[in-house]
């Protein structure tokens, strides 16, 4: 038995896609076993495990990985969350790295305590914080 099911519309449930399931959203496409899509529109899941929940033109093809919301954000690893802005309004514990890239020229208009690290290429510069008017050097 598929197991699998899609309720909203205009759905695409390719087989074999063994307990995997799409609701509500448009133009959306499964090809994965043990998968999940929730809304959005012309959104795909091709890897087992994967997930896409809302947004546009999405895609997963790497096991165990989800896209959250956005619009053309694609699965670039295995077990990898990916989001175009995440908030968080508690706490955030990080266990292993946090991974910042060079802005070069620093961003105006972030919010007060922003991080960034300031280089070019290769060269680094510093890690800067945003006081809610100027990037001070950390």
């Amino acid at each position: 038995a598929n197991n699998g099911g899609a309720f909203g519309e205009s759905h695409n449930m390719q087989n074999p896609s063994y307990n995997s399931f799409i609701t509500g959203g448009n133009g959306n496409t499964m090809n994965a076993n043990k998968a999940f899509m929730g809304g959005g529109t012309s959104n795909s899941v091709t890897a087992v495990e994967g997930a896409v929940i809302g947004g546009s033109s999405n895609s997963v093809s790497h096991q165990a990985s989800v896209v959250l919301g956005g619009s053309g954000i694609s699965s670039t690893q295995t077990n990898e969350v990916s989001v175009p802005h995440l908030r968080v309004t508690g706490s955030a514990t990080i266990n292993d790295v946090l991974v910042l890239p060079f802005q070069s020229p620093l961003p105006s208009g972030k919010p007060t305590g922003s991080l960034a690290l300031s280089g070019s290429g290769a060269t680094y510069v510093g890690m800067f914080v945003y006081d809610g008017t100027n990037w001070v050097s950390a």
